[in-house]
């Protein structure tokens, strides 16, 4: 159970952590719904966390966020959003006329960050794509969805950076002169100077970087929702790390209430980071993967689903 959990959730599992971190969906989805409140913070005070101005957003780091409400949590999700496309567009300025290179800008910002990313995401995209195969459905979007359901670990990465670091990292971009677009997707991530953080640290995580870490969902949907043509993979991006038995986040969704396409990633996404080298821990094979997720079905997987996944790997690994 514990490598399946931190194959998926970016660290080990807490059982006592973020008890208020399951809010109704659809209470979540209507404060989502609601105009951008670019001005609200949060801070610590003699009542608990209390809202302060937008300036002050990025220092604050999200100090006790265990204890925020589902409002509080859908705007800080909001807010972390609007500061990461604002520091976006400064790191890469051309972007300023396109949204289709604002996007490629988040993009390559994750695989500086996450180095991994890259193939990760190519494999989990392939493995969940097979398994929509095997269901009969149509797949053009895993793809997508693999590449974008951790698009919002930008913005919680960039929140535990210190203001010196987010601006130097900024002025790093531009003096690399890092391309954007299909010529220089990949080939000049290494020109980005990230600072050591989360995505790759090798110990434990801290309280507020595992409130961050499991933030990036939200955060996630928040900055996809400006493009219209990626409204299809927003339910994934929102829900890959929901959990069958109601034990995930962000919304403590159930059996059949999770996304059907975050389902099917949630599997891909587990099985592929088992078997793939980790800073935090070593992979493992095959066979251990697949006997690991066969025991968290109708846990954390789809029990149907995970049969499906498990004899499908079972028979191309063979």
């Amino acid at each position: 159970m514990e490598q399946a959990f931190r194959a998926i959730n970016h660290g080990p599992r807490t059982e006592q952590f973020l008890p208020s971190f399951r809010p109704q969906a659809t209470k979540m989805r209507e404060v989502l719904g609601a105009p951008p409140l670019d001005s609200v913070s949060v801070s610590r005070g003699p009542g608990g966390l209390v809202g302060s101005g937008r300036e002050e957003f990025w220092s604050q780091s999200l100090p006790g966020s265990a204890f925020l409400g589902e409002a509080a949590l859908t705007v800080t999700a909001r807010n972390l959003a609007m500061l990461t496309w604002d520091w976006l567009v400064r790191a890469y300025p051309e972007t300023q006329s396109s949204d289709e290179l604002l996007l490629e800008a988040l993009l390559t910002t994750l695989r500086g960050l996450s180095p991994h990313s890259v193939s990760h995401s190519q494999r989990v995209a392939q493995l969940a794509a097979s398994l929509a195969d095997e269901l009969g459905l149509p797949s053009e979007d895993f793809e997508l969805a693999a590449e974008l359901r951790d698009s919002g670990l930008v913005g919680a990465s960039l929140t535990l950076l210190s203001d010196e670091q987010r601006d130097e990292l900024a002025d790093d971009i531009r003096r690399a002169d890092v391309s954007l677009g299909l010529a220089g997707k990949i080939h000049d991530v290494g020109k980005l100077h990230i600072p050591p953080g989360v995505l790759s640290k090798a110990g434990p995580l801290t309280e507020d970087e595992r409130s961050l870490i499991k933030l990036h969902p939200l955060i996630g949907e928040s900055m996809l929702r400006r493009f219209e043509h990626l409204r299809s993979v927003l339910p994934a991006v929102r829900s890959h790390h929901e959990r069958w038995d109601g034990g995930g986040y962000p919304d403590g969704l159930r059996g059949e209430e999770i996304p059907l396409q975050a389902r099917l990633l949630s599997l891909a996404d587990s099985y592929d980071a088992m078997t793939g080298r980790r800073p935090y821990r070593a992979s493992v094979s095959p066979k251990e993967a697949l006997a690991e997720i066969a025991a968290q079905s109708g846990k954390q997987f789809d029990p149907h689903l995970t049969g499906l996944f498990v004899r499908m790997v079972a028979r191309r690994e063979a």
